[in-house]
């Protein structure tokens, strides 16, 4: 692994906690920061302005609502047993990505 690389994957392991504990080895490329670290959009809001400063990537197209969208339900929604609950898709958000965009100074993903 290059040396930027290991250096995501430490600051990853480092703000989820993992820093000295018996995962160290299981974060990987393929960790995804919602599924795997359970983050949540406030987390990763927060992880990805110190990511940006860090390795120095311009996030000014990263928008947090793609990866963790609003849900768009009511008070009313919840009381009415015939309303279908929206399942929202969203693309992942793994260490990859994080490792992509630090190599090339901007974030890669719209």
């Amino acid at each position: 692994m290059v040396d930027l690389e290991k250096r995501v994957v430490k600051f990853i392991r480092k703000k989820s906690g993992f820093s000295v504990s018996f995962m160290v080895d299981e974060i990987t490329e393929n960790t995804d920061l919602d599924l795997d670290l359970n983050f949540d959009d406030c987390e990763v809001e927060e992880l990805m302005r110190e990511y940006s400063v860090e390795f120095n990537v311009d996030m000014s197209r990263f928008d947090i609502k793609k990866y963790y969208p609003e849900d768009d339900s009511s008070f009313f929604d919840l009381i009415n047993p015939f309303k279908k609950k929206v399942i929202h898709r969203v693309p992942d958000l793994n260490v990859r990505m994080l490792i992509a965009s630090a190599k090339a100074g901007r974030w890669l993903y719209d």
